[in-house]
C-alpha cells in the first residue's frame, strides 16, 4: 500500500480568474485556475511522490499488471465536511500522471475506487492499493 499523508485537497471548488494569453491567437482571456490553496497541496503531492520510497512501492504494486488499474483509494480526513470524492482525488490523480506513476488518468489507464472515508483528525492521510 502506499500511503500519502495529510489531507487531499478539491482541486475543482474555489478555482480563481486570471488574464493569460492565448498561445496559438495572442490575445488575452479570462480563464479559471486553481486556487492558491490547491496549487500549493499539488506541489505538496509531487514532492511526495518524487521521493523513492513511493515509487518502489507503486512499482510493486503494479508489476506485472496490465491496464486499466484498478486502484482503491481510502481516505481518512480530519473532519466529517462535506466533500466530493471525485473532485478530492483529481488532484492526487494529476500529480499521479505528472510524477510518472501513471500516463494518464483516462478510462484506459485507471479505474478508481474510492473506498469509504473515516474520520482521523490527528493523522489525516489517503490509503493507495492497486488490486
Amino acid at each position: 500500500m502506499l500511503v500519502i499523508p495529510g489531507e487531499l485537497y478539491s482541486s475543482k471548488n474555489h478555482r480563481r480568474p486570471v488574464l493569460q494569453k492565448s498561445r496559438s491567437t495572442g490575445n488575452v482571456k479570462i480563464m479559471t485556475v486553481k486556487s492558491k490553496a490547491a496549487a500549493a497541496h499539488y506541489r505538496e503531492l509531487l514532492w511526495i511522490l518524487a521521493e523513492p520510497e513511493p515509487r518502489r512501492e507503486w512499482e510493486r504494486m503494479t508489476a506485472g499488471k496490465a491496464y486499466p488499474l484498478q486502484v482503491r483509494f481510502k481516505i481518512y480526513r480530519r473532519t466529517h465536511g462535506r466533500f466530493d470524492y471525485l473532485n478530492i482525488l483529481q488532484n492526487l490523480l494529476d500529480a499521479m500522471v505528472e510524477a510518472g506513476y501513471l500516463p494518464d488518468d483516462d478510462a484506459r489507464h485507471l479505474i478508481p475506487e474510492p473506498l469509504p472515508y473515516e474520520k482521523d483528525p490527528e493523522h489525516p492521510r489517503t490509503i493507495i492499493t492497486v488490486t
